[in-house]
Formats: C-alpha cells, sequence, structure tokens
C-alpha cells in the first residue's frame, strides 16, 4: 500500500507541473504573439527595403536593418523607452526558445505521467490478484484439513466394516451345517457390506484426488509469492538507483559549481551549493519522507563577513551560470557525454566577454565537440586557436 501512495503522490505532482507549464506556455504565447505583430507593423518599411537589396552586396543583415530608413530604434511599447528593433527581435527569440523548451518539459511530463499511470494500474491489478491468491490460499488450506479429517473418518469405518465382514465370514463358515435360509440371509448382509466398502473406497480415491488439485493451487501460491518477492527486490534497486544519481548530481553541481566561481571571481559571491534533505511533511492523516534539494547561497560583505542569501537576488549573469554548471551536472551524471559528445552554449550575452572565454575554457575539458554562438564583440575575448563560423 505504501507504494500504491508514492506513486499517487508523484501522478499528482507531475500533474501540478504539467498545469503551471501549460499556464506559463499560454503566457509565453501570448507575449510572443503580440510583439511578432508590433515588430511587423514597425518592420513593414525596413524589410521592404532588404527585400529590393542587390544580390551578393556586403555587410550583415543587422547593418542593413540599422541603416533602413526610420529603421535604427522604435519607442518600445512595453517600457515607453527607445531601444534597437533588433533587440526587440532577439528578446523575441529568446521567449520562443523558452516556449520550445517549456513544450519539450511538458511533452516529458506528459510521458512520465503517462508511464506512471500504466505503473500505478499493473501495481493495483498485481495488488488485487495477491489478495485473491491469499484468500484462497487460506480457503484452500481450511478444506485441505477438513479433507484430512473426512479421510481419517473413513479409514475407520472401513476398518470397522472390513472386521464385520471378517466376523460374518467365521460366522458362516461355523453355521454351513445349520440352516440354509439363515446362511443365505448372513451372505447378503455380507454382500452389503463389501458394497458399502467399495463406495467409500470410492469416495476414499476422490478425496485424494481433489486434495492433490489442492496442493498443486498451493505451490502455484509459491510461486507468485516469489515473483512478488522479486517485483518487491526490483523496486528496492530501482529505488536505490535513483538515490545514487541524485547523489551523485549533487555532488557534480556542487564541485563544478566550486570550480566555476574560483575562477570567474564574482564580487561578494562566495559559494553556491546544493543540499539534499529528507523532509517530513503531513499528507492527508498519514506523515510520508521525501527528498527535497535545498539551494544555498553565500555572499560575503566588505569586512569579510559571510551570510547567506536567495536565489532571487542573483544578478542576471550568476543565474545563467548557475544554470550553466546545471545543464553540466545533468550532462555528465547521465553520461550523455559517451553517447552524444557534443554541447551548444548560446544566449550567454548577460555574461560578459572575459567570463565567457574563462567559461568555455571550461567546458570544453567535458565535451569533444563544443559550439559557442557568442555575440561579435564577446567572440573577440575568446581565443584566436578556436575554429571560428562567420557564414553558413
Amino acid at each position: 500500500m505504501g507504494d500504491h501512495q508514492h506513486l499517487e503522490d508523484e501522478i499528482a505532482d507531475l500533474r501540478d507541473e504539467r498545469q503551471q507549464l501549460n499556464s506559463e506556455i499560454s503566457d509565453l504565447q501570448s507575449l510572443i504573439q503580440y510583439n511578432e505583430e508590433r515588430l511587423e507593423e514597425e518592420d513593414y518599411d525596413v524589410i521592404q527595403s532588404l527585400e529590393d537589396t542587390p544580390e551578393g552586396a556586403d555587410g550583415d543583415i543587422t547593418e542593413q536593418l540599422l541603416d533602413g530608413e526610420d529603421g535604427e530604434s522604435v519607442v518600445c511599447w512595453t517600457c515607453g523607452s527607445t531601444v534597437d528593433r533588433e533587440q526587440i527581435a532577439d528578446t523575441v527569440d529568446r521567449l520562443q526558445d523558452l516556449r520550445r523548451q517549456k513544450v519539450e518539459d511538458l511533452n516529458e511530463i506528459k510521458s512520465e505521467l503517462d508511464d506512471l499511470k500504466a505503473d500505478q494500474r499493473e501495481t493495483e491489478k498485481k495488488q488485487r490478484r495477491r489478495e485473491n491468491v491469499e484468500r484462497k490460499i487460506q480457503e484452500t488450506e481450511t478444506e485441505i484439513e477438513h479433507r484430512e479429517e473426512q479421510i481419517t473418518s473413513l479409514k475407520d469405518r472401513r476398518e470397522e466394516l472390513t472386521e464385520d465382514v471378517e466376523s460374518l465370514e467365521d460366522e458362516v463358515d461355523n453355521l454351513e451345517s445349520e440352516d440354509f435360509d439363515e446362511i443365505l440371509s448372513l451372505h447378503r448382509e455380507a454382500n452389503q457390506l463389501e458394497f458399502e466398502i467399495d463406495s467409500l473406497e470410492s469416495d476414499l480415491d476422490d478425496v485424494s484426488t481433489e486434495i492433490e488439485e489442492i496442493e498443486e493451487l498451493v505451490e502455484q501460491a509459491d510461486d507468485l509469492r516469489e515473483e512478488r518477492d522479486a517485483l518487491v527486490d526490483e523496486l528496492t534497486n530501482k529505488r536505490t538507483k535513483i538515490d545514487q544519481i541524485e547523489a551523485n548530481a549533487v555532488d557534480q553541481f556542487n564541485e563544478h559549481m566550486d570550480a566555476v566561481l574560483n575562477i570567474l571571481e564574482y564580487q561578494n559571491l562566495e559559494r553556491i551549493w546544493i543540499e539534499r534533505v529528507e523532509q517530513t511533511v503531513r499528507e492527508g492523516r498519514q506523515k510520508v519522507d521525501q527528498t527535497v534539494f535545498e539551494l544555498h547561497i553565500v555572499r560575503t560583505t566588505e569586512n569579510g563577513a559571510a551570510y547567506e542569501d536567495t536565489i532571487e537576488h542573483l544578478s542576471e549573469s550568476e543565474r545563467e551560470v548557475t544554470g550553466l554548471i546545471f545543464a553540466l551536472a545533468g550532462y555528465l551524471v547521465h553520461d550523455l557525454h559517451e553517447s552524444v559528445p557534443f554541447m551548444l552554449l548560446d544566449s550567454l550575452e548577460a555574461i560578459d566577454s572575459a567570463r565567457i572565454a574563462e567559461l568555455v575554457e571550461y567546458f570544453a575539458d567535458y565535451a569533444e565537440h563544443l559550439v559557442v554562438a557568442p555575440l561579435p564583440e564577446d567572440a573577440q575575448a575568446l581565443d584566436d586557436d578556436y575554429n571560428r563560423i562567420t557564414s553558413i
């Protein structure tokens, strides 16, 4: 029953995540659609001028957009400030990437939810089967005891009748010289007793056959018990494997996060680490243990005093770096570097050029093929030994 409760809890959590993702995807879609419509209205003249540009003209697309008539900047319809169209378009692209990621996460959650529901149905089916078998075993054991008592009684009765027949036969032998009618009567009584003995022996054979069938059912119950024990062992092994993966993921994140923070040297950011703890929570009338992951952020003041901060206070650059280390830890823990020796780093604009160069050098040690898509000004900070692709 504990396994049923565990599956129900996981299904409830996944349903909550699915509902949250659906809401976020809907909000993102509305935001993307609104900005795309505004961009189409603002950029119509610029797009027309690009279509008139001769084939093979020099200059990249960004410069052509900025050089168009009235195309350098627009008034942002969100904040009212003057910004580049390219910045708004990049923002829309990032929103679209985020929405695609959310959709992928939603599909994964749906798939996992389907698997859990199938496991739940199978577990409930086996539970019902187990209860039926145990009930049948109990009934069978009771029936065996009853049949064994009946066999004992029949054997006693047979012995009594056999003794009676032998006694009558002796009496017949002694009375051979007496009246024939009396002898004939005794013979009839003897025949009747022999017939009753044969009937009892037939009943005994039937009961013995039924006992053999019941014993076969008991053997089947033993097989079912062994199957149940094997399933319990398999479930325990899978839970142990999950615990090992979670612990390894936490260790990988903490190790690489410490190394990267030492390299990037963020001001007053001392440490970021994950703690894996067990918490007892109340679910209805019961208390259950759950594994939770707590993210700790430690900063230092100018005089060197340390204090714990929250994730909401991380700068955009610090947040991006933390996310990259999350991805690297998962990439290594699940051994993806063996089957997919490829890694792509994109949308690094929130991190300054020098730190991007340090991150690229660090990530290059863990992926056989590393591709980075920086802005032109960020690309200048990278080592010249890297292969560069300027056009496709």
